[in-house]
């Protein structure tokens, strides 16, 4: 009896597992079939959206749309214009154009406007104050070097402006009293350079012996030029070494064609390898003596020649003890902003961290 209970028994869990085995594989199969309609309504629905808008891209309604409202914006243009061109709509066509623009607002989708970017403030280089975008003219020296980079030369006066605050600007060779007038109107003031001796027929002398560089006309040319209009333009000028000797040729004196014959060796001022230093003495009250706070200091030098007969329009402000005239200028009775000359070479004292030279650039500066 007990056997057949349990025979019974096990066959009733058995029915209950079949059911209940029956009833899950049919929910798994009624998930699945649910899944797979969803999938396809959203598929439908995709190609329903996709066909809708091909048939408004299409619709020859939208396009008669598109074109009035075309119409309306070149209407609007021209009437813009005023007199230069007359409308040529009429005032009907342009209500027709309104109205059919009218009729497909509602059909037209919004389109988001693109942002525009935000432009901020770029930041500016900081401006030395001192500088007040002051252009120095350097008088020509020579053409660049050969990879298109200053020459040592250029270098120095280059460097010694822009330690004093201004922009420096090569000026060309010139020819005539014009294109000085030109180069110099680039400029505020200028720097005339040292270099080479100075035809002595510039001053009306036949050349010496002695002389240690062939002449270079164009450059005597030029130079003579520059600093006659700069002069006759009141524009302020420092020259050094050939610059001064130039000058004076310019107002009319004349040149010692070589020291060490015609003065003799008691002070050096050139020697093969370079600059010499000596000491001068300056004149006491002069702009020179102004600038440099003191009046006996020392200076370099590399030159052979120097300033013998020197006009009326310039006062001798330093000579070294030899008697050779080391500086000139001119005084405040001839109406000029700066004009003055130093036979020594402030922008080598400059390169060489002597910096108490820097205000002979400055007052040139100052002064415009």
């Amino acid at each position: 009896m007990a056997n057949n209970n349990k025979i019974k028994d096990d066959e009733l869990n058995h029915s209950r597992r079949l059911r209940k085995e029956k009833l899950a594989r049919k929910l798994r199969i009624e998930k699945f079939l649910i899944i797979v309609g969803l999938v396809f309504c959203m598929i439908l629905t995709g190609v329903i959206l996709k066909v809708n808008r091909l048939s408004a891209k299409n619709d020859p309604k939208a396009g008669q749309s598109s074109q009035a409202a075309g119409v309306k914006s070149g209407s609007a243009e021209k009437l813009s214009v005023g007199d230069e061109e007359e409308d040529t709509e009429s005032e009907a066509d342009v209500s027709s154009s309104v109205s059919l623009t009218e009729q497909t607002a509602e059909e037209t989708v919004p389109v988001e406007p693109t942002p525009v970017p935000v432009v901020t403030e770029v930041p500016q280089p900081e401006i030395d104050p001192r500088a007040d975008g002051i252009q120095v003219g350097i008088s020509y020296i020579s053409e660049l070097a050969g990879d298109g980079t200053l020459t040592k030369d250029q270098s120095l006066y280059y460097d010694a402006v822009v330690e004093a605050g201004g922009e420096p600007v090569f000026l060309p060779l010139v020819t005539d009293i014009e294109s000085a007038r030109e180069a110099l109107s680039q400029v505020d003031c200028v720097v005339m350079a040292g270099g080479m001796d100075i035809d002595p027929a510039m001053y009306g002398e036949e050349a010496q012996d002695t002389y240690q560089h062939n002449f270079f006309y164009p450059r005597d040319i030029s130079d003579y030029w520059m600093i006659q209009e700069a002069i006759v333009e009141d524009k302020p000028m420092l020259a050094i070494c050939r610059g001064m000797q130039m000058m004076n040729i310019v107002l009319g004196g004349t040149l010692i064609q070589d020291i060490p014959s015609e003065i003799g060796l008691q002070v050096i001022h050139q020697n093969e390898t370079g600059a010499e230093y000596h000491y001068i003495t300056i004149e006491d009250g002069s702009k020179l003596a102004s600038i440099m706070g003191d009046t006996y200091i020392r200076v370099n030098s590399y030159h052979h020649q120097c300033l013998e007969i020197v006009p009326d329009v310039l006062e001798v402000t330093a000579r070294s003890e030899d008697g050779v005239i080391e500086a000139v200028e001119m005084p405040d009775s001839c109406g000029k902003k700066f004009v003055m000359g130093v036979q020594f070479h402030p922008e080598w004292m400059v390169r060489l961290g002597e910096y108490q030279f820097l205000p002979l650039f400055s007052a040139m500066m100052d002064a415009v």
